[in-house]
């Protein structure tokens, strides 16, 4: 089984997902921003009209976090990119679809949507991956 993994001391971990719907002609992309303890730092989604694809959708989830999150501004840091399960990604996947539903976007360091933070708390409570 796949699990989600915290980042090492230090660092912080941020997930990403999307969601595409053909028929509302909508994707959303998402990101979660966790800690080295596993607690939820920040999270957001942003809806896309006439965005095709998830790729395309979980590029834009990741464009403001390799800017610094201020358009045009690149802020150097140091960064993994890698793929993960569904199952190790949870807490972003419930993201996409609260995003899917929402009427319009969310960034918040405070207001954690209660199904997102049910996954990430289950993940913490059963323990690290070995």
């Amino acid at each position: 089984m796949v699990k989600w993994s915290p980042p090492p001391q230090g660092w912080l971990k941020i997930n990403v997902d999307a969601r595409l719907s053909i028929a509302k002609k909508r994707a959303v992309s998402d990101f979660i921003i966790r800690n080295d303890e596993e607690f939820i730092m920040g999270l957001g989604f942003q809806g896309h009209n006439l965005v095709h694809s998830v790729v395309i959708a979980e590029v834009l989830a990741m464009a403001p976090i390799c800017t610094g999150f201020e358009p045009g501004k690149e802020v150097p840091m140091l960064s993994r990119f890698q793929f993960i399960v569904r199952e190790g990604n949870g807490a972003a996947h419930v993201m996409a679809i609260e995003g899917m539903r929402a009427e319009g976007d969310l960034f918040s360091v405070e207001d954690v949507p209660l199904k997102a933070l049910e996954v990430a708390d289950s993940v913490r409570r059963s323990g690290r991956p070995p």
